[in-house]
């Protein structure tokens, strides 16, 4: 075997396979990395706008000091939850069902999470509570 041929074997063996050629895609407009920057941003936006209310929170549940005191808790734990039911069935399911449906049942499920507490702020809740 010459030279050259074993150089260029140890340079394909890094997959594990002699002869094959590592082949790496071509993202030209940065497109994967715009993805992640606008799902980061709109997955943490939505959770930071309700923190950040934590005084109109607090006025909102005057009534209630236990649901007033823990209240971020709970809001924490919600949004953790439907973002790791999601995760959680988009990996079960990649197999199953078709990348557009996964998305879209995803941007469904994020959107009526997100609606919910954004419907109680324009509803008067506070005769709700005791």
């Amino acid at each position: 075997m010459r030279q050259s041929e074993k150089t260029l074997m140890l340079q394909n063996s890094d997959s594990g396979l002699e002869g094959s050629k590592n082949y790496s895609p071509n993202d030209i407009f940065y497109f994967v990395y715009i993805v992640f920057i606008l799902f980061g941003v709109s997955s943490s936006l939505s959770y930071c706008m309700f923190i950040n209310a934590d005084t109109y929170f607090k006025h909102k549940f005057q009534n209630s000091d236990f649901i007033r005191k823990y209240f971020e808790n709970f809001f924490t734990t919600c949004s953790c939850t439907s973002m790791f039911i999601m995760f959680f069935a988009n990996t079960i399911l990649v197999r199953i069902i078709k990348q557009k449906r996964r998305i879209y049942f995803a941007v469904i499920f994020f959107g009526i999470v997100f609606l919910q507490p954004a419907v109680f702020v324009y509803i008067d809740t506070e005769e709700w509570v005791d």
